[in-house]
């Protein structure tokens, strides 16, 4: 099944580095911050499927948010308009 890595970092650079040197493209992020520029700065320097400001369910919550995959993470996209691109 799914496995959600929690890595802890130090400082912003270091996570973001983290990410933009995995094998793959994570399938999603979950960035926990209360500033909106720190969230901005990870969805602009980091590729993945989806990003997710302070929650976890968002997106298995509702059929209307688009779900899936880019590279070799995931496997399409599913949910929503972007169910009927595909």
């Amino acid at each position: 099944g799914p496995v959600m890595a929690i890595v802890p970092f130090s400082t912003r650079e270091e996570g973001i580095q983290l990410v933009q040197n995995l094998a793959g493209e994570p399938l999603q992020l979950y960035i926990f911050t209360s500033k909106n520029s720190v969230f901005q700065e990870y969805v602009e320097r980091c590729t993945a499927s989806g990003a997710f400001r302070n929650d976890l369910m968002l997106q298995g919550a509702s059929q209307h948010l688009p779900f899936g995959g880019i590279g070799t993470s995931g496997h399409g996209n599913y949910y929503g308009k972007f169910s009927f691109d595909t």
